[in-house]
């Protein structure tokens, strides 16, 4: 055959396959495919011997050995775990459910959470001197708890702004938190975000980010006591 060397290649790769996913499905685990796929394949595709006792071929796919496929399956299984493990942590993370609830508000209006304070900061950025980010439509929520400030921004072409411009966004958005009433003397949260991930971020404990990074900086946010007055009104659009 042209793409499989020969049909014992092609059951061991199939067994291997289906007890990787399986063991995945029952566990939960997505780590575990790629390990134990690689483990089928680097124990059953070595050579077998005949019942004259001589050595056959390594099973092959593709006219590549399986055990080099099952090396390379249980390498790719590190990170996997890794992944496994991190999103087990956020989904057992009540303050991941928060930051998704306040992220909602982005898809949907213009300005959100605290109104006056969402549009301060839009405001602003209208008139910022960077070009990139005045001619941007950016979305904005902010939410106020205890003595923290979260402020979330839809900015639609993120990715193709330059670093400069990034830190830029977070320096004017800083400085309308340090200046208005609502939030002034609070600890900030700022965090920007592309069309499928935060590509510029700033925080008490993190300082400033700006390449492409995870939620987790901003679930401190949530550790904050809830503020016993009013801090967001409607969201309107």
């Amino acid at each position: 055959m042209i793409l499989i060397y020969n049909a014992r290649g092609l059951l061991i790769g199939l067994l291997g396959a289906v007890i990787g996913l399986a063991a995945a499905v029952v566990s939960g685990m997505m780590g575990l495919a790629p390990l134990l796929l690689g483990a089928v394949w680097i124990g059953l595709g070595r050579r077998a011997r005949d019942q004259h006792g001589q050595k056959g071929p390594i099973a092959h796919i593709f006219f590549i050995p399986l055990p080099i496929l099952g090396v390379i399956a249980l390498l790719l299984s590190v990170p996997t775990f890794f992944m496994d493990r991190t999103m087990r942590a956020e989904r057992n993370d009540p303050r991941a459910a928060q930051l998704a609830d306040d992220e909602e508000s982005l898809k949907l209006v213009q300005y959100s959470g605290n109104l006056k304070l969402s549009r301060a900061i839009a405001d602003h950025l209208i008139e910022s001197s960077n070009a990139q980010i005045a001619g941007e439509r950016i979305r904005v929520f902010t939410h106020l708890r205890g003595d923290a400030v979260l402020v979330l921004l839809q900015v639609p072409s993120l990715s193709r702004f330059q670093e400069s411009a990034r830190r830029q966004l977070l320096q004017e958005v800083r400085e309308v938190t340090e200046k208005d009433p609502l939030s002034s003397g609070r600890k900030a949260y700022i965090a920007a975000k592309g069309i499928v991930a935060y590509g510029a971020m700033e925080t008490p404990g993190q300082g400033v980010i700006v390449r492409t990074t995870g939620h987790e900086p901003l679930y401190p946010f949530y550790d904050a006591p809830v503020s016993t007055q009013p801090t967001s009104g409607p969201t309107q659009k």
